[in-house]
């Protein structure tokens, strides 16, 4: 089973976005790898959404995990529990389409934290993958894995 597209409709798709990547003067290896950026996170939109309809619990979960996490162990997410549910999915999409990187650049992960924190390094990542997952789906990431931003980052006191 592939988990690519590769039909007619998602060749009318690359045509699109090559012409829309081009017509913005972006080069031929980053618009041809823009696009593979593009559809994937489109995907894994379908996909969250698929299982969330399926499982009929939405952000359910993820509201509960936010309302009892703990200030003393969890201080950013605490300090962030409104934010991290704010904005609806179509607003998100279009904020993750225009960001850097498909999110939060390091320059903005600075601007972020400005006002009463210190940001003593940000560098970028490669996460791990379960060797099982990457033997059912060996093209779901890049090779050397999906790419992050690991920061520290302390509250000034």
């Amino acid at each position: 089973m592939s988990t690519i597209a590769s039909g007619p409709n998602s060749l009318r798709i690359w045509e699109v976005l090559l012409g829309l990547l081009k017509e913005g003067g972006v080069d031929d290896l980053r618009a041809a790898w823009g696009i593979d950026l593009l559809t994937l996170y489109v995907t894994a939109i379908a996909a969250e959404q698929s299982v969330r309809r399926g499982s009929d619990q939405g952000l359910g979960r993820v509201k509960n995990a936010l309302s009892t996490v703990s200030e003393k162990n969890f201080p950013l997410v605490f300090a962030s529990k409104e934010t991290l549910l704010s904005g609806g999915g179509e607003t998100r999409g279009e904020w993750a389409l225009e960001a850097p990187e498909g999110g939060v650049s390091r320059q903005q992960l600075y601007e972020i934290f400005t006002d009463g924190w210190d940001v003593e390094s940000v560098e970028l990542v490669r996460g791990e993958v379960s060797p099982a997952f990457t033997a059912e789906f060996p093209d779901a990431f890049p090779e050397g894995g999906p790419k992050g931003w690991f920061a520290i980052i302390r509250r000034k006191e």
